[in-house]
């Protein structure tokens, strides 16, 4: 299983509502993709201009079992339809069953 990460994703769409498809793209292999194939679910928490100083701090250059969430100060809740938590502190969160990866 992956490890809890905070990865900030500029780049995310959503391209339909039935099933609804959500899609992003990451600049080479990283620990999220990792994490999206090990364990098939991820979370996208929205971002508020009040989070963005927090949320920006997970930019740094952290070991993959770095505690990203501890290392912003943000604290997570259980999901209610995939394993992996949300933040806490975000005001809207999508939980995500992975379909495909593209390389």
């Amino acid at each position: 299983m992956g490890h809890i990460n905070l990865a900030p994703y500029s780049f995310f769409n959503v391209f339909n509502y039935k099933p609804p498809i959500v899609a992003f793209s990451s600049v080479g292999w990283k620990d999220t993709i990792c994490n999206v194939r090990d364990s098939g679910e991820f979370v996208v928490n929205l971002a508020t201009r009040a989070l963005a100083e927090q949320l920006n701090l997970s930019c740094a250059e952290l070991a993959s079992t770095e505690d990203e969430l501890g290392f912003t100060g943000l604290d997570t809740l259980a999901s209610q339809y995939v394993a992996a938590p949300r933040v806490r502190q975000g005001p809207r969160v999508s939980g995500v069953q992975a379909d495909a990866l593209a390389a």
